[in-house]
């Protein structure tokens, strides 16, 4: 783990920057696989009623999270 910081330190910050979009992506697109891995898994026997699908504007507003 320290290697990896070290690595990261040495960085310069445009670069440092690109690492951090990408990971947020992947944090993003992880929980949303996750997400719908557990809607299917619980299809048989639902909790709660189906959410309401998305509407356009709504994405745009989720991708808008990720730089942050």
């Amino acid at each position: 783990m320290d290697r990896l910081l070290d690595i990261f330190w040495a960085l310069p910050w445009p670069a440092a920057m690109g690492w951090l979009l990408l990971e947020n992506v992947l944090l993003a697109l992880g929980a949303i696989a996750i997400g719908h891995l557990v809607m299917r898994g619980f299809s048989i026997r639902p909790v709660g009623p189906q959410p309401e699908p998305l509407e356009w504007r709504e994405v745009p507003l989720a991708a808008s999270t990720v730089p942050f």
